[in-house]
C-alpha cells in the first residue's frame, strides 16, 4: 500500500512544522503533497517556504501564496504594514515561486479520482466552510476554468479554513485537511494520511486518516515576539486560544467556525438538598450554616492548580465545559450566590434576578479566558463569598429568598445549594473535594 500525506496551511510556523514532517517521518511515510499557504501569520516563510520545496513531491498554490508576494494588485493591501513585513521576510526567487505554484493536482488511489486544492475549484480566494450548503459540497468537485477539463474527482481535498472534517454524500467524498501552523478547530496541528494503491483505477482498500502532532506553541511565540513579528497578540489569539484574527480584531463572538454548544442544563437541582450526590458524592443537607464559609474556602482552594494544567483549555468531549470554562463559571457561581445573600439578608423574601449560566458562558466567552487573570479574581470572589457566609448571624439562617423557576431557599438552603454547586464542579474537573476538605484541615 502507498500513503500519501497531505498538508496544508503552515502559515509560517516552522515549529508546528517541524513537529508534523518528523512525525510523517516516524510513520514511514515518503510522499507529501502540500495544499498551500505557507506564508504569512507566522514569522519564518521563508525556511518554511525553503523547507517545503524540499520535502513535499507536490505543492499547490494557497491565497496568501497568490496575494503577499503581489501586494500591489490587491488594492490596500500594499499599505498594510503587517502584510509588507511578512512579504520582506521571502528570500530572493520565492515569491516568484510561490506564485508559479498549480492549482490543483489530480490523481487515482485504489480506483478513486483524487483532486487537492487549497480552497475550492473555483479560486484560491473562494472559502467553503465546513458548515457549507449542498450546492457548495457538490461545487467542489465540478471541473472549473481553474481546474481544468478532464475527469471529475470522487474525493476532493482542501485546506483553507483551519478546521479539518471528512463528508461522504453519493459516493463523493470532501476532506479538509486542517491546518499545520495554524489550526483554529484544535490548537494542535493537524495533517491527513491518505492510504491506497497510488496510480490505479482498480478498486481496493482506501484508507483517510487524521493525524493531530503536539509541538512548543510557546517556544513559537517567543521565537516570534523576539523576531519583532508584525500582529503578535493576533498570532497569540489564534495559536494558543483558537480565536480568528479577524474575529478578534473586530471585537466580536467567534464567526469563524462553528461554536461548540454546551446543550443548556435545566435540571433542577434543588434534590441535592435532600440527599447526597449520586455523581460527585456530596451531601449538602448535612452541612450547618456555620460550616459554609470555610467550606467556600476549601472548595474553591484547588481552582489555581487546576487552572495551571497543560490542558486546561481542552474539553473532554464537544459538548462538555473544559477546566477554564468551568473555573470562569465558578467564579460567576460566587459572585452571584454572592448577590442572592447580600438580596437575602436586606430585603424580605425577594426574588433573585434570573441568571442564565449558559448564556453566561457565551457572553463572558468563556473559551478564550486568560486562567493567569481568571486565577486571583476567583479567589477574591470566593474570599468575599466566604466572609459575607461567615458574618451571616444565627436569627438570619432562615431568611427566605425565590429563585424566577419559583424555587424558595432559606440563607441556610442556599448556602447548602452553592456548596453541592462548588464540590460538583470540582468532581467534573477530576478533583476530588474531599480531599481539597481534608487538606484544609
Amino acid at each position: 500500500m502507498d500513503r500519501i500525506a497531505l498538508i496544508s496551511d503552515v502559515h509560517g510556523n516552522l515549529t508546528a512544522l517541524q513537529a508534523v514532517l518528523a512525525d510523517i517521518d516516524a510513520r514511514g511515510v515518503d510522499r507529501i503533497y502540500n495544499l498551500g499557504d505557507y506564508v504569512g501569520k507566522g514569522h519564518r516563510g521563508r525556511e518554511v517556504v525553503d523547507l517545503c520545496r524540499q520535502r513535499c513531491e507536490v505543492n499547490i498554490l494557497g491565497n496568501w501564496d497568490d496575494f503577499l508576494p503581489a501586494l500591489e494588485e490587491f488594492g490596500d493591501a500594499a499599505d498594510n504594514a503587517a502584510l509588507q513585513w511578512w512579504r520582506d521576510q521571502l528570500g530572493p526567487g520565492q515569491g516568484e515561486w510561490l506564485r508559479a505554484l498549480p492549482f490543483n493536482h489530480d490523481f487515482t488511489m485504489s480506483g478513486r479520482r483524487i483532486r487537492i486544492f487549497h480552497a475550492s475549484a473555483t479560486s484560491v480566494h473562494n472559502r467553503v466552510r465546513f458548515d457549507h450548503d449542498a450546492a457548495e459540497f457538490f461545487g467542489m468537485f465540478q471541473n472549473t476554468p481553474a481546474t481544468g477539463d478532464g475527469p471529475t474527482p470522487t474525493v476532493v481535498a482542501y485546506g483553507d479554513t483551519h478546521d479539518s472534517f471528512m463528508e461522504t454524500d453519493l459516493g463523493l467524498t470532501l476532506i479538509n485537511t486542517g491546518s499545520v501552523g495554524n489550526a483554529l478547530d484544535d490548537n494542535v496541528p493537524v495533517y491527513v494520511v491518505l492510504e491506497g494503491v497510488l496510480d490505479s483505477d482498480e478498486p481496493a482498500p482506501f484508507g483517510v486518516q487524521f493525524v493531530r502532532v503536539p509541538y512548543d506553541i510557546e517556544a513559537e511565540l517567543a521565537d516570534a515576539k523576539a523576531a519583532g513579528a508584525p500582529e503578535y497578540d493576533y498570532y497569540v489569539a489564534e495559536l494558543r486560544d483558537r480565536r480568528y484574527r479577524g474575529d478578534v480584531r473586530a471585537d466580536r463572538r467567534a464567526g469563524y467556525h462553528r461554536e461548540s454548544a454546551i446543550p443548556a442544563d435545566d435540571k433542577d437541582w434543588t434534590w441535592t438538598l435532600e440527599q447526597s450526590c449520586p455523581d460527585c458524592g456530596f451531601e449538602a443537607g448535612a452541612v450547618a450554616g456555620g460550616q459554609i464559609g470555610a467550606l467556600v474556602r476549601r472548595f474553591t482552594a484547588p481552582w489555581p492548580q487546576v487552572l495551571d494544567r497543560a490542558d486546561v483549555r481542552r474539553r473532554p468531549a464537544p459538548a462538555t465545559w473544559s477546566p477554564l470554562e468551568y473555573g470562569c463559571h465558578v467564579l460567576d457561581v460566587c459572585r452571584v450566590f454572592d448577590g442572592r445573600l447580600a438580596l437575602m439578608l436586606e430585603h424580605d423574601a425577594p426574588g433573585f434576578p434570573n441568571w442564565d449560566q449558559d448564556q453566561a458562558a457565551i457572553d463572558g466567552d468563556y473559551a478564550t479566558a486568560d486562567p493567569a487573570q481568571l486565577v486571583p479574581e476567583l479567589y477574591a470572589a470566593a474570599a468575599r463569598l466566604a466572609a459575607a457566609y461567615d458574618a451571616v448571624k444565627p436569627t438570619e439562617w432562615e431568611r427566605t429568598g425565590l429563585r424566577s423557576n419559583g424555587s424558595a431557599f432559606t440563607v441556610l438552603s442556599l448556602g447548602q445549594y452553592l456548596l453541592h454547586d462548588l464540590a460538583h464542579h470540582l468532581h467534573d474537573v477530576g478533583t476530588s473535594w474531599q480531599q481539597a476538605k481534608d487538606a484544609q484541615t
